[in-house]
């Protein structure tokens, strides 16, 4: 039998940034489907969907990475 060990947890998520807001917004049946912000929806069938909202990538990459890094 193999051991697995967990060292810590994390989660990015439509539902929240971190894992008590992750695990909140679950236990209040939250969805993290909302209309979708920052770009124009005007020609797509859809408007809506589970965009994480207030995540600044530069908080955790480098400005070079950013520029390769794409939103989804």
């Amino acid at each position: 039998m193999r051991r697995v060990v967990v060292t810590g947890l994390g989660a990015v998520s439509a539902l929240g940034g971190s894992v008590d807001e992750f695990r909140k917004a679950l236990e209040e049946g939250r969805s993290g489907i909302a209309p979708i912000e920052g770009f124009d929806v005007g020609q797509l069938r859809f408007k809506t969907g589970a965009q994480v909202r207030g995540f600044a990538a530069d908080e955790f990459f480098d400005r070079k990475s950013c520029e390769l890094l794409d939103r989804f």
